[in-house]
């Protein structure tokens, strides 16, 4: 058996009397050079994810009211009718609702639309001036500079979207809607 005198525990004491200076400075460091990493790159601002969703929730809003739009020949529903959303430069979008009367003028009459400017600081960096328009009553994706065009005509004249929100920071966040009307935020 192991037996303990006075100068066996003398000694184990001595070896573990704790921290030089030197390992105290050595940890120090690392934790300091850790939280220097997290500062110098945060995770992409919240306030930038908040933006993109608000976006794709407007989207999926203009589209879920093409969708629900009574087309008629009642003279309270329009008999024809387009949602949208419409960049209007670096920092304002706007939802517009076109509404046709009759089959000879299916969207003359910008019946409402609601501008929405992104948190300071943010830009749209792509694109500029293009609009995305959810035709009635199936929600039908049109995709072109000119609402009016799309509402009207249906012409679309590309397949997808993105739309391109930059932070302040540098960081983007896509919501892009293709032609089968799915929209993701990347």
């Amino acid at each position: 058996m192991f037996q303990f005198n006075n100068k066996t525990i003398k000694q184990y004491i001595n070896k573990c009397r704790g921290m030089t200076l030197i390992e105290v400075l050595v940890v120090v460091a690392i934790i300091l050079i850790l939280l220097g990493a997290v500062v110098i790159n945060p995770r992409p601002s919240v306030d930038l994810d908040r933006a993109a969703r608000q976006l794709a929730s407007d989207l999926r809003d203009m589209q879920n009211k093409a969708m629900a739009v009574d087309i008629g020949e009642d003279p309270i529903h329009p008999t024809s009718a387009c949602y949208g959303v419409k960049v209007l430069g670096p920092l304002i979008y706007t939802r517009y609702f076109y509404r046709g009367t009759s089959s000879l003028d299916p969207c003359s009459i910008l019946s409402g639309y609601e501008d929405t400017i992104l948190p300071k600081g943010f830009t749209f960096i792509s694109p500029l001036t293009k609009s995305i328009s959810f035709l009635t009553p199936n929600g039908a994706v049109c995709i072109n500079d000119d609402p009016f065009d799309c509402c009207c005509s249906s012409a679309s004249s590309e397949s997808s979207i993105d739309f391109i929100i930059q932070a302040p920071d540098g960081f983007t966040r896509t919501v892009t809607v293709t032609s089968a009307g799915k929209i993701e935020i990347q």
